[in-house]
């Protein structure tokens, strides 16, 4: 799938040059995979004038209008710390390469979640790639929708707990990722994720099944070790 600048209605085929370039001038960059609407990374650059983010997100519609509010002056609520990506994190790692500080997965689905949940290379070796050693990485999985929608080709897999993280950290660390903790999220810890989904489902519940794991990248990935897919 190529990867796309968006911007507005617009979308412009990435240069990694670009894409990389962008980051020269902040002291950190944050990477959120699978932004969905792009809402909250475009909170994060406001609140984190500092720190560069990139949304990414397999769907155009999805950041049209988030990467128009940030193209806006910044008297309106635009900011210049943001780069809207259209894509998947298979192929737009390439442009990503060793960028992150901090990569963000909240609440992924469809195959970004599959791939989280069988530890595929494709998903979470492309992920590693995003960041060096000591880069963070955040997984927070809506476990309960994950529970009532497993594809049956997937039903091996059972449930995302926390222990599902801790206990499959051998195969994390295939790809250079060392999961470091793992628990069920308090409500109050949902409530400060900052996404629209999280908001809406919360909107009417007070209770949520979501797992959040945090762990380190430790560089042991090398890049040439990466199968493509």
């Amino acid at each position: 799938m190529t990867t796309y600048i968006v911007q507005g209605k617009e979308r412009f085929t990435a240069n990694q040059a670009e894409v990389q370039d962008v980051v020269l001038y902040y002291e950190k960059c944050i990477l959120d995979v699978g932004a969905g609407d792009g809402k909250g990374s475009l909170r994060y650059a406001r609140a984190h004038p500092d720190t560069y983010v990139f949304a990414l997100d397999s769907s155009f519609d999805a950041l049209t209008k988030t990467s128009k509010a940030a193209l806006k002056k910044p008297s309106r609520g635009g900011v210049e710390n943001l780069m809207c990506l259209y894509g998947n994190i298979r192929d737009s790692y390439q442009y990503l390469r060793c960028m992150a500080d901090h990569i963000r997965v909240i609440l992924p689905w469809g195959d970004l979640l599959e791939g989280i949940a069988e530890v595929s290379e494709d998903i979470v070796g492309a992920l590693a790639l995003c960041g060096g050693k000591d880069t963070k990485i955040t997984f927070v999985i809506n476990a309960e929708i994950w529970k009532n929608n497993l594809p049956s080709r997937l039903s091996h897999l059972g449930e995302i707990t926390p222990d599902f993280f801790l206990s499959h950290n051998a195969d994390f660390a295939k790809y250079g990722i060392e999961i470091t903790e793992a628990h069920t999220m308090t409500i109050e810890e949902i409530q400060e994720l900052d996404t629209t989904w999280s908001a809406k489902l919360m909107s009417s519940r007070k209770m949520a099944n979501f797992v959040m794991a945090t762990g380190v990248l430790t560089g042991n990935y090398p890049s040439e070790n990466h199968v493509e897919t």
